[in-house]
């Protein structure tokens, strides 16, 4: 191992996912994916970018945000 540890970095990773899998049990996909949705781009400085990380259009970004609104709302 190096003195600087990092190669405990991807270890330490994967054992912060599994952390995270256990907590997210029992939560509907839908849910899940709101989540993530809403922290991304909260930690994100424009929708764009947080549409870059998710992997998705940023007119599906923008229509997911409109629908999580909606459902909000009624």
């Amino acid at each position: 191992m190096a003195a600087t540890g990092k190669k405990d970095a991807p270890s330490r990773r994967a054992a912060s996912l599994e952390a995270l899998a256990v907590r997210l049990v029992g939560r509907s996909l839908a849910e899940v994916e709101r989540a993530v949705i809403i922290a991304t781009v909260a930690s994100a400085r424009t929708e764009r970018q947080a549409a870059e990380s998710l992997g998705i259009h940023p007119k599906t970004l923008r229509n997911k945000l409109r629908k999580f609104q909606e459902e909000r709302l009624t």
